[in-house]
Protein backbone atom coordinates (compact mmCIF):
# COMPACT_ATOMS: atom_id res chain seq x y z
CA UNK A 1 0.00 0.00 0.00
CA UNK A 2 1.57 3.54 -0.60
CA UNK A 3 1.51 6.01 1.88
CA UNK A 4 0.11 9.32 1.09
CA UNK A 5 -0.49 12.79 2.30
CA UNK A 6 -3.51 11.92 4.42
CA UNK A 7 -1.33 8.92 5.91
CA UNK A 8 1.96 11.33 6.39
CA UNK A 9 -0.28 14.05 8.37
CA UNK A 10 -2.44 11.90 10.47
CA UNK A 11 0.89 10.02 11.58
CA UNK A 12 2.57 13.26 12.21
CA UNK A 13 -0.43 14.95 13.56
CA UNK A 14 0.02 12.00 16.34
CA UNK A 15 3.61 12.37 16.76
CA UNK A 16 3.43 16.07 17.51
CA UNK A 17 0.62 15.20 20.34
CA UNK A 18 3.36 12.16 21.77
CA UNK A 19 6.35 15.15 21.43
CA UNK A 20 4.18 17.98 23.60
CA UNK A 21 2.88 15.61 26.17
CA UNK A 22 6.42 14.70 26.97
CA UNK A 23 7.07 18.58 27.66
CA UNK A 24 3.36 18.95 29.84
CA UNK A 25 3.12 22.23 28.75
CA UNK A 26 -0.26 21.55 27.45
CA UNK A 27 -3.25 19.87 29.39
CA UNK A 28 -3.23 16.35 28.40
CA UNK A 29 -6.92 16.20 27.65
CA UNK A 30 -7.26 18.91 25.77
CA UNK A 31 -4.17 17.85 23.61
CA UNK A 32 -5.90 14.30 23.03
CA UNK A 33 -9.01 16.27 21.42
CA UNK A 34 -7.13 19.02 19.42
CA UNK A 35 -5.12 16.13 17.63
CA UNK A 36 -8.06 14.45 16.80
CA UNK A 37 -10.19 17.62 15.31
CA UNK A 38 -6.86 17.60 13.48
CA UNK A 39 -7.51 14.32 12.48
CA UNK A 40 -10.86 15.18 10.87
CA UNK A 41 -9.58 18.06 9.26
CA UNK A 42 -6.92 16.43 7.43
CA UNK A 43 -9.48 13.49 6.75
CA UNK A 44 -12.04 16.36 5.20
CA UNK A 45 -9.27 17.92 3.14
CA UNK A 46 -7.70 15.30 1.91
CA UNK A 47 -9.98 12.68 0.93
CA UNK A 48 -9.00 8.79 1.78
CA UNK A 49 -11.17 6.32 0.60
CA UNK A 50 -12.88 3.80 3.11
CA UNK A 51 -11.24 0.52 3.20
CA UNK A 52 -14.32 -0.95 3.71
CA UNK A 53 -15.95 0.67 1.34
CA UNK A 54 -13.65 2.38 -1.56
CA UNK A 55 -16.54 4.51 -3.53
CA UNK A 56 -16.54 6.25 -0.23
CA UNK A 57 -14.21 8.84 1.37
CA UNK A 58 -12.93 7.85 4.49
CA UNK A 59 -14.70 10.84 7.68
CA UNK A 60 -14.45 11.45 11.20
CA UNK A 61 -17.60 10.01 11.77
CA UNK A 62 -16.35 6.54 10.07
CA UNK A 63 -13.50 6.50 12.23
CA UNK A 64 -15.66 7.79 15.84
CA UNK A 65 -18.22 5.10 15.08
CA UNK A 66 -14.65 2.37 15.04
CA UNK A 67 -13.63 3.69 17.80
CA UNK A 68 -13.57 1.09 20.56
CA UNK A 69 -16.70 2.57 22.69
CA UNK A 70 -16.75 -0.52 24.61
CA UNK A 71 -13.21 0.23 26.19
CA UNK A 72 -14.32 3.24 27.55
CA UNK A 73 -17.52 2.05 29.13
CA UNK A 74 -15.39 -0.22 31.07
CA UNK A 75 -13.28 2.74 32.00
CA UNK A 76 -16.03 4.32 33.08
CA UNK A 77 -17.74 1.74 34.91
CA UNK A 78 -14.70 1.06 36.91
CA UNK A 79 -14.31 4.75 37.98
CA UNK A 80 -17.78 4.30 39.05
CA UNK A 81 -16.91 1.54 41.16
CA UNK A 82 -14.53 2.91 42.38
CA UNK A 83 -16.05 6.45 43.30
CA UNK A 84 -18.44 4.32 45.58
CA UNK A 85 -15.74 2.27 47.40
CA UNK A 86 -13.44 4.87 48.18
CA UNK A 87 -16.40 6.67 50.03
CA UNK A 88 -17.11 4.11 52.10
CA UNK A 89 -13.72 4.15 54.28
CA UNK A 90 -12.65 0.18 52.85
CA UNK A 91 -9.18 1.65 52.09
CA UNK A 92 -8.48 3.54 55.20
CA UNK A 93 -9.94 1.13 57.16
CA UNK A 94 -7.55 -1.54 56.11
CA UNK A 95 -4.53 0.90 56.76
CA UNK A 96 -5.24 1.60 60.59
CA UNK A 97 -6.03 -1.99 61.22
CA UNK A 98 -2.54 -2.52 59.43
CA UNK A 99 -0.77 0.18 61.80
CA UNK A 100 -2.58 -2.04 65.29
CA UNK A 101 -1.66 -5.39 63.02
CA UNK A 102 1.90 -4.35 62.85
CA UNK A 103 2.33 -2.68 66.15
CA UNK A 104 3.65 0.32 64.46
CA UNK A 105 7.13 -0.99 63.94
CA UNK A 106 9.09 1.11 61.55
CA UNK A 107 10.11 -1.73 59.25
CA UNK A 108 6.88 -3.73 59.28
CA UNK A 109 4.89 -1.46 58.74
CA UNK A 110 6.34 -0.24 55.74
CA UNK A 111 6.24 -3.99 54.53
CA UNK A 112 2.19 -3.90 55.09
CA UNK A 113 1.90 -0.93 53.13
CA UNK A 114 3.64 -2.11 50.46
CA UNK A 115 1.89 -5.52 50.63
CA UNK A 116 -1.52 -3.18 51.04
CA UNK A 117 -0.47 -1.09 47.83
CA UNK A 118 0.23 -4.84 46.10
CA UNK A 119 -3.44 -5.70 47.05
CA UNK A 120 -5.50 -2.60 46.37
CA UNK A 121 -3.36 -2.35 43.23
CA UNK A 122 -4.81 -5.62 41.61
CA UNK A 123 -8.57 -4.25 42.05
CA UNK A 124 -8.13 -0.14 41.18
CA UNK A 125 -5.80 1.56 39.04
CA UNK A 126 -2.77 3.22 39.93
CA UNK A 127 -4.25 6.77 39.79
CA UNK A 128 -6.53 5.35 42.37
CA UNK A 129 -4.63 3.49 44.46
CA UNK A 130 -2.36 6.72 45.36
CA UNK A 131 -5.24 8.56 46.05
CA UNK A 132 -6.84 6.81 48.39
CA UNK A 133 -3.42 5.88 50.05
CA UNK A 134 -1.05 8.98 49.85
CA UNK A 135 -2.64 11.07 52.02
CA UNK A 136 -3.42 8.59 54.20
CA UNK A 137 -0.31 7.72 54.72
CA UNK A 138 0.99 10.96 55.11
CA UNK A 139 -2.18 11.41 57.77
CA UNK A 140 -0.59 8.02 59.58
CA UNK A 141 2.93 9.19 59.65
CA UNK A 142 2.01 12.46 61.14
CA UNK A 143 0.25 10.37 64.22
CA UNK A 144 3.41 8.45 64.08
CA UNK A 145 5.96 11.41 63.72
CA UNK A 146 7.96 9.66 60.92
CA UNK A 147 9.01 10.52 57.85
CA UNK A 148 6.24 10.15 55.11
CA UNK A 149 8.27 10.06 51.65
CA UNK A 150 9.76 6.24 51.55
CA UNK A 151 6.11 5.21 52.41
CA UNK A 152 4.82 7.49 48.94
CA UNK A 153 7.97 6.30 46.88
CA UNK A 154 7.07 2.48 47.65
CA UNK A 155 3.77 2.72 46.94
CA UNK A 156 4.04 4.81 44.05
CA UNK A 157 6.35 1.93 42.42
CA UNK A 158 4.44 -0.83 43.86
CA UNK A 159 1.37 0.50 42.67
CA UNK A 160 2.78 -0.13 38.63
CA UNK A 161 3.44 -3.39 38.82
CA UNK A 162 1.44 -4.71 41.08
CA UNK A 163 -0.83 -3.74 38.46
CA UNK A 164 0.43 -6.35 35.66
CA UNK A 165 -1.26 -9.22 36.60
CA UNK A 166 -5.08 -7.46 36.24
CA UNK A 167 -7.84 -6.64 33.68
CA UNK A 168 -8.52 -3.26 35.31
CA UNK A 169 -5.24 -2.71 37.30
CA UNK A 170 -4.31 -0.12 34.90
CA UNK A 171 -5.93 2.15 32.06
CA UNK A 172 -2.98 0.81 29.22
CA UNK A 173 -4.41 -2.92 30.49
CA UNK A 174 -7.90 -2.42 29.87
CA UNK A 175 -6.61 -0.72 26.75
CA UNK A 176 -4.36 -3.45 25.51
CA UNK A 177 -6.33 -6.61 27.23
CA UNK A 178 -9.48 -4.82 25.11
CA UNK A 179 -7.45 -4.83 21.94
CA UNK A 180 -6.07 -8.44 22.08
CA UNK A 181 -8.98 -9.71 23.42
CA UNK A 182 -7.05 -11.00 27.02
CA UNK A 183 -9.58 -12.53 29.61
CA UNK A 184 -9.00 -12.01 33.31
CA UNK A 185 -8.01 -15.65 34.20
CA UNK A 186 -5.15 -15.07 31.06
CA UNK A 187 -3.93 -11.81 33.15
CA UNK A 188 -3.99 -13.58 36.60
CA UNK A 189 -2.46 -16.84 35.20
CA UNK A 190 0.30 -15.69 32.54
CA UNK A 191 1.43 -12.08 34.09
CA UNK A 192 0.89 -13.34 38.03
CA UNK A 193 4.43 -14.97 38.58
CA UNK A 194 6.25 -12.76 37.40
CA UNK A 195 4.21 -9.91 38.78
CA UNK A 196 5.62 -11.57 42.63
CA UNK A 197 8.58 -11.79 41.81
CA UNK A 198 8.76 -8.40 40.86
CA UNK A 199 7.87 -7.58 44.24
CA UNK A 200 10.03 -10.11 46.17
CA UNK A 201 12.95 -8.63 44.19
CA UNK A 202 11.86 -5.09 44.53
CA UNK A 203 11.62 -5.46 48.80
CA UNK A 204 15.07 -5.99 49.27
CA UNK A 205 15.53 -2.93 47.08
CA UNK A 206 13.55 -0.77 49.51
CA UNK A 207 15.00 -1.97 52.04
CA UNK A 208 18.34 -0.84 51.09
CA UNK A 209 17.80 2.42 50.48
CA UNK A 210 15.54 3.34 53.21
CA UNK A 211 17.34 1.71 55.50
CA UNK A 212 18.63 4.59 57.24
CA UNK A 213 15.50 6.54 57.60
CA UNK A 214 13.92 3.47 59.01
CA UNK A 215 16.80 2.89 61.42
CA UNK A 216 16.30 6.21 62.67
CA UNK A 217 12.40 6.51 63.19
CA UNK A 218 11.22 6.43 67.22
CA UNK A 219 10.86 3.29 68.89
CA UNK A 220 7.37 1.41 69.40
CA UNK A 221 7.39 2.57 73.34
CA UNK A 222 7.04 5.83 72.42
CA UNK A 223 4.01 5.66 70.21
CA UNK A 224 2.30 2.94 71.31
CA UNK A 225 -0.41 4.68 73.48
CA UNK A 226 -1.24 6.72 70.10
CA UNK A 227 -1.15 3.47 68.04
CA UNK A 228 -4.08 1.94 70.38
CA UNK A 229 -5.90 5.57 70.42
CA UNK A 230 -7.46 4.27 67.03
CA UNK A 231 -9.57 2.89 66.45
CA UNK A 232 -10.44 1.77 62.88
CA UNK A 233 -14.11 1.51 62.91
CA UNK A 234 -13.95 5.47 62.59
CA UNK A 235 -12.75 6.09 59.55
CA UNK A 236 -15.78 3.71 58.11
CA UNK A 237 -17.83 6.49 56.72
CA UNK A 238 -21.30 4.75 55.91
CA UNK A 239 -21.47 0.99 57.70
CA UNK A 240 -23.92 0.03 54.90
CA UNK A 241 -21.66 1.73 52.09
CA UNK A 242 -18.75 0.06 53.60
CA UNK A 243 -20.44 -3.60 53.34
CA UNK A 244 -22.19 -2.97 50.04
CA UNK A 245 -18.58 -2.59 48.57
CA UNK A 246 -16.94 -5.12 49.54
CA UNK A 247 -19.67 -7.31 48.20
CA UNK A 248 -19.41 -5.72 44.99
CA UNK A 249 -16.03 -6.09 44.35
CA UNK A 250 -17.05 -9.72 45.06
CA UNK A 251 -19.61 -9.81 42.09
CA UNK A 252 -16.89 -7.90 40.10
CA UNK A 253 -14.09 -10.67 41.04
CA UNK A 254 -16.37 -13.67 40.63
CA UNK A 255 -17.88 -12.26 37.16
CA UNK A 256 -14.43 -11.59 35.57
CA UNK A 257 -13.39 -15.45 36.53
CA UNK A 258 -16.31 -17.34 35.95
CA UNK A 259 -18.33 -15.01 33.79
CA UNK A 260 -16.30 -15.94 30.93
CA UNK A 261 -17.18 -19.38 31.25
CA UNK A 262 -20.64 -18.39 30.55
CA UNK A 263 -19.50 -15.82 27.76
CA UNK A 264 -20.43 -13.05 29.61
CA UNK A 265 -17.28 -10.04 28.51
CA UNK A 266 -15.70 -8.25 31.18
CA UNK A 267 -17.61 -5.13 30.32
CA UNK A 268 -21.05 -6.22 31.07
CA UNK A 269 -18.87 -7.42 34.08
CA UNK A 270 -18.28 -4.19 35.36
CA UNK A 271 -21.90 -2.45 34.26
CA UNK A 272 -23.38 -5.09 36.28
CA UNK A 273 -20.99 -4.47 39.83
CA UNK A 274 -21.64 -0.82 38.94
CA UNK A 275 -25.11 -0.99 38.46
CA UNK A 276 -25.28 -3.04 41.98
CA UNK A 277 -23.23 -0.40 43.60
CA UNK A 278 -25.72 2.19 42.25
CA UNK A 279 -28.73 0.89 43.63
CA UNK A 280 -27.42 -0.24 46.82
CA UNK A 281 -25.53 2.51 47.83
CA UNK A 282 -28.47 4.94 47.76
CA UNK A 283 -25.79 7.32 47.17
CA UNK A 284 -26.46 10.63 44.93
CA UNK A 285 -25.41 9.87 41.34
CA UNK A 286 -24.68 13.14 40.78
CA UNK A 287 -21.81 13.16 43.78
CA UNK A 288 -20.53 10.03 42.12
CA UNK A 289 -20.72 11.31 38.99
CA UNK A 290 -18.46 14.25 40.03
CA UNK A 291 -15.45 12.04 41.38
CA UNK A 292 -15.09 10.22 38.27
CA UNK A 293 -11.84 11.14 36.49
CA UNK A 294 -12.96 12.47 33.25
CA UNK A 295 -10.40 14.33 32.16
CA UNK A 296 -8.62 11.43 31.85
CA UNK A 297 -11.73 9.56 29.86
CA UNK A 298 -11.65 12.19 26.88
CA UNK A 299 -8.11 11.85 27.40
CA UNK A 300 -8.60 8.60 26.03
CA UNK A 301 -11.32 8.93 23.54
CA UNK A 302 -8.80 11.63 22.06
CA UNK A 303 -6.21 9.06 21.57
CA UNK A 304 -8.69 6.22 20.64
CA UNK A 305 -10.16 8.42 17.76
CA UNK A 306 -6.45 9.46 16.06
CA UNK A 307 -4.84 5.64 16.96
CA UNK A 308 -8.30 4.40 15.42
CA UNK A 309 -7.76 7.05 12.37
CA UNK A 310 -4.19 5.84 11.82
CA UNK A 311 -5.42 2.00 11.97
CA UNK A 312 -8.39 2.79 9.31
CA UNK A 313 -5.47 4.50 7.12
CA UNK A 314 -3.36 1.39 6.82
CA UNK A 315 -0.60 2.62 8.92
CA UNK A 316 -0.64 -0.32 11.77
CA UNK A 317 -0.63 -2.92 9.13
CA UNK A 318 2.25 -1.05 7.88
CA UNK A 319 4.24 -1.14 10.70
CA UNK A 320 3.53 -4.79 11.42
CA UNK A 321 5.03 -5.34 7.96
CA UNK A 322 8.13 -3.58 8.67
CA UNK A 323 8.27 -5.32 12.38
CA UNK A 324 7.80 -9.25 10.74
CA UNK A 325 11.22 -9.53 9.36
CA UNK A 326 12.39 -8.94 12.61
CA UNK A 327 10.52 -11.69 14.81
CA UNK A 328 9.48 -13.74 12.16
CA UNK A 329 13.08 -15.47 11.89
CA UNK A 330 13.19 -15.48 15.95
CA UNK A 331 9.89 -15.56 17.13
CA UNK A 332 11.07 -15.94 20.86
CA UNK A 333 12.41 -12.64 21.17
CA UNK A 334 9.20 -11.08 19.86
CA UNK A 335 7.76 -10.57 23.35
CA UNK A 336 11.31 -9.48 24.76
CA UNK A 337 11.06 -6.99 21.84
CA UNK A 338 7.95 -5.52 23.08
CA UNK A 339 8.75 -5.58 26.91
CA UNK A 340 11.68 -2.96 25.72
CA UNK A 341 9.92 -1.49 23.14
CA UNK A 342 6.86 -0.72 25.97
CA UNK A 343 9.07 -0.04 28.27
CA UNK A 344 11.68 2.53 27.19
CA UNK A 345 9.22 4.40 25.14
CA UNK A 346 6.99 4.46 28.65
CA UNK A 347 9.51 6.09 30.43
CA UNK A 348 9.78 9.04 27.91
CA UNK A 349 5.84 8.87 27.18
CA UNK A 350 2.25 8.92 29.13
CA UNK A 351 1.81 5.08 28.99
CA UNK A 352 -1.97 5.09 27.41
CA UNK A 353 -1.49 6.44 24.36
CA UNK A 354 2.03 4.37 24.13
CA UNK A 355 -0.36 1.44 24.85
CA UNK A 356 -3.14 2.36 22.40
CA UNK A 357 -0.84 1.97 19.58
CA UNK A 358 1.40 -0.37 20.55
CA UNK A 359 -1.75 -2.81 20.87
CA UNK A 360 -3.17 -2.38 17.21
CA UNK A 361 0.72 -3.68 16.27
CA UNK A 362 0.72 -6.25 18.31
CA UNK A 363 -2.78 -7.23 17.06
CA UNK A 364 -1.61 -6.70 13.41
CA UNK A 365 1.78 -8.80 14.35
CA UNK A 366 -0.28 -11.52 15.95
CA UNK A 367 -1.95 -11.89 12.32
CA UNK A 368 1.03 -11.26 9.94
CA UNK A 369 3.28 -13.86 11.68
CA UNK A 370 1.04 -17.49 12.20
CA UNK A 371 3.74 -18.42 14.37
CA UNK A 372 3.26 -15.77 16.93
CA UNK A 373 0.24 -15.54 19.46
CA UNK A 374 -0.95 -11.79 19.14
CA UNK A 375 -2.07 -12.04 22.65
CA UNK A 376 1.46 -13.03 23.92
CA UNK A 377 2.81 -9.90 22.31
CA UNK A 378 -0.10 -7.86 24.12
CA UNK A 379 1.32 -9.54 27.35
CA UNK A 380 4.67 -8.10 26.85
CA UNK A 381 3.48 -4.84 26.32
CA UNK A 382 1.72 -5.01 29.44
CA UNK A 383 4.48 -5.86 31.53
CA UNK A 384 6.49 -3.38 29.09
CA UNK A 385 4.50 -0.40 29.68
CA UNK A 386 4.08 -0.67 33.55
CA UNK A 387 7.43 -1.60 34.40
CA UNK A 388 8.35 1.72 32.19
CA UNK A 389 6.11 3.78 34.40
CA UNK A 390 8.52 4.25 37.35
CA UNK A 391 11.65 4.26 34.84
CA UNK A 392 11.65 8.03 35.82
CA UNK A 393 9.45 10.10 38.03
CA UNK A 394 7.32 11.48 35.74
CA UNK A 395 6.56 8.32 33.69
CA UNK A 396 3.26 7.59 35.34
CA UNK A 397 0.50 9.51 37.16
CA UNK A 398 1.07 7.90 40.38
CA UNK A 399 4.41 8.76 40.44
CA UNK A 400 3.36 12.23 40.02
CA UNK A 401 0.62 11.87 42.67
CA UNK A 402 3.37 11.12 45.32
CA UNK A 403 5.68 13.61 44.62
CA UNK A 404 2.59 16.42 44.21
CA UNK A 405 1.25 14.72 47.64
CA UNK A 406 4.90 15.67 49.14
CA UNK A 407 4.75 19.00 48.06
CA UNK A 408 1.69 20.00 49.02
CA UNK A 409 3.21 18.89 52.57
CA UNK A 410 6.22 21.11 51.97
CA UNK A 411 8.47 17.91 52.30
CA UNK A 412 9.22 17.03 48.72
CA UNK A 413 10.53 14.38 47.31
CA UNK A 414 13.12 15.29 45.19
CA UNK A 415 14.12 13.79 41.72
CA UNK A 416 17.26 12.42 42.39
CA UNK A 417 15.70 10.64 45.47
CA UNK A 418 12.87 9.50 43.52
CA UNK A 419 15.32 8.08 40.57
CA UNK A 420 17.58 6.37 42.37
CA UNK A 421 14.65 4.09 43.57
CA UNK A 422 13.06 3.69 40.71
CA UNK A 423 15.01 3.71 37.41
CA UNK A 424 17.07 1.18 39.36
CA UNK A 425 13.99 -1.27 40.12
CA UNK A 426 13.01 -0.23 36.67
CA UNK A 427 15.73 -1.64 35.35
CA UNK A 428 16.14 -4.12 36.86
CA UNK A 429 12.52 -5.10 36.18
CA UNK A 430 12.98 -5.16 33.04
CA UNK A 431 15.87 -7.61 32.72
CA UNK A 432 13.45 -10.44 34.95
CA UNK A 433 10.82 -9.22 31.95
CA UNK A 434 13.12 -10.04 29.22
CA UNK A 435 14.41 -13.31 30.45
CA UNK A 436 10.48 -14.29 31.33
CA UNK A 437 9.10 -14.12 28.00
CA UNK A 438 12.49 -15.13 26.63
CA UNK A 439 12.81 -18.78 28.80
CA UNK A 440 8.96 -19.62 28.95
CA UNK A 441 7.75 -18.22 25.64
CA UNK A 442 6.39 -21.73 24.74
CA UNK A 443 5.05 -22.25 28.30
CA UNK A 444 2.96 -18.91 27.87
CA UNK A 445 1.88 -19.83 24.39
CA UNK A 446 0.11 -23.36 25.77
CA UNK A 447 -1.25 -21.71 28.81
CA UNK A 448 -3.06 -19.00 26.70
CA UNK A 449 -3.85 -21.78 24.19
CA UNK A 450 -5.24 -23.71 26.85
CA UNK A 451 -7.30 -21.28 29.08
Amino acid sequence: MAIGITQILVLLIFIVVLAILVTEKIDKTALALIGATAVGIVLFIFKQPDPLNPAEPLTIKIVIQNVPWDTIMFIFSMMMIVAMSARSGMFQWLAVKAIQITKGQPQTLYFAFIIMTFFISFFFDTVTTMLILAPLTIEIMKVLDRDFRPYLIAEAIVANFASIPSLIGSVPNIVIGNEAQINFLEFLIVLGPITLIFLVTSIPVFMYFHKDILRQQQEVSDIDSRIFLLDATLVIKQGQTFRVAILGLVILVLGFTVGQAVGMGPVLTAMLAMTFLIIETRDSIGDTLREVQWGTIFFIVGLLIMVTAIEELGLIEQAAKLLKPLIADFPAFSGVLMVLVAGISSGIVDNIPISAALAHIATALGIAVPAIDGKYLAMGLIVGVNVGGYLTPIASPANILALSYSEKEHTPISFKEFAKIGTTLSILHLIIACLYFLLFDQFITSLLQII
